[in-house]
């Protein structure tokens, strides 16, 4: 392999395949970025194999091939040196050799067999994909977590046109394209936090392939059955309605004021809304103004679930009001807005008597 790339454009593409590198992995090879030069460019691609990163960068090819080479010395490279061009040519010493004016650098290198297949899922292709990463974005936080012990919720599951998110405490609902598919939380992570819309998505009963031009990211689907989400939302006895902006600055406040509260008691009263906290030393109460309907009396919140779940719609409502639905003592709590259809559900917290 022989072939010239400037670095800016391959920090570019280490930034993007960046998810993909396992950082926990007893294999060397998934510590590595598989570097491919062809006619077409380079092309490089990063797994921890539940979810793959792929970027193809433009360069100078003399000589076709492909090694595998430590991503992180890779990108400290890219980053420190001047954007002109740099020569990467594999030797027959097992090491990658870049050149770049005076200055020459060998790497070690992994034979590029040893780095796992990276599939891109080759069934059907969606492309009306304008609320995916907005969907993303709104669910990522209440995606579970290995630590919860339920493999199922670790996945964002997407069910006629619905993204759902849960992990057994809190469910986030946003709308999505239509199909079924269910998003590793790796997958989900790493398109909120992107800028451009992806060009096409691809779907086949093992993988999810989501396309930005040449670009792709690809993972593994999840396996098993999903509860029914909707089967969870109750149909609500009582609501409560609160200026979003204002609701959400109380909760803020209390946060910062009583950061070792775990609760946040709530309770309507003759058109107020009350928020309470405490803590072992004192309480803190405010309140806000408020429309009530229906029996609703005391009830309390995770602090922290309620705060992820004003925060995740902050960037999708500017102004407007949230209301509040529920049905009885122990079902969840619904949030909604004036302007979005994104929905959550958060469990209520016992309050001793």
């Amino acid at each position: 392999m022989k072939t010239q790339v400037l670095p800016n454009n391959l920090k570019d593409a280490l930034k993007w395949v960046k998810p993909g590198i396992s950082n926990k992995s007893v294999l060397p090879v998934l510590h590595n970025v598989l570097v491919e030069a062809t006619w077409q460019g380079i092309r490089l691609t990063a797994t921890n194999l539940e979810l793959s990163a792929s970027a193809l960068i433009g360069s100078k090819t003399e000589k076709p091939g492909k090694t595998t080479v430590s991503f992180l010395a890779l990108e400290t490279l890219a980053k420190n040196l001047p954007d002109i061009s740099l020569e990467m040519e594999t030797k027959k010493n097992g090491h990658l050799a870049l050149a770049q004016d005076n200055r020459s650098i060998l790497l070690d290198t992994i034979d590029p067999q040893e780095f796992p297949l990276t599939p891109t899922a080759k069934g059907k292709t969606y492309t009306a994909l304008d609320d995916l990463l907005d969907a993303c974005r709104f669910v990522q936080h209440a995606i579970g977590t290995e630590d919860y012990g339920r493999p199922a919720l670790t996945y964002a599951q997407v069910k006629k046109g619905k993204m759902y998110a849960a992990d057994g405490y809190r469910l986030a609902i946003a709308p999505t394209f239509n199909a079924e598919a269910s998003l590793p939380r790796s997958l989900v992570n790493f398109l909120a936090r992107m800028k451009e819309e992806p060009t096409k998505l691809t779907l086949d009963d093992k993988f999810v392939t989501v396309w930005f031009g040449d670009n792709w990211v690809s993972a593994t689907q999840g396996e098993g059955k999903f509860p029914d989400w909707e089967q969870i939302i109750p149909k609500p006895d009582w609501s409560i309605k609160v200026d979003f902006g204002e609701f959400l600055d109380k909760v803020q406040l209390i946060a910062s004021l009583k950061p070792d509260a775990n609760m946040v008691k709530l309770q309507p009263k003759k058109g107020r809304f009350y928020l309470e906290a405490n803590t072992e030393d004192a309480a803190i109460t405010d309140w806000l103004p408020a429309s009530c309907e229906g029996n609703r009396d005391l009830f309390a919140l995770n602090i922290r679930y309620l705060m992820d779940a004003l925060l995740a719609r902050k960037p999708f409502v500017k102004e407007g009001w949230l209301q509040l639905k529920g049905q009885g003592v122990s079902s969840p709590v619904m949030f909604f807005d004036q302007h979005t259809r994104l929905v959550e559900a958060v469990m209520p917290m016992h309050i001793s008597k």
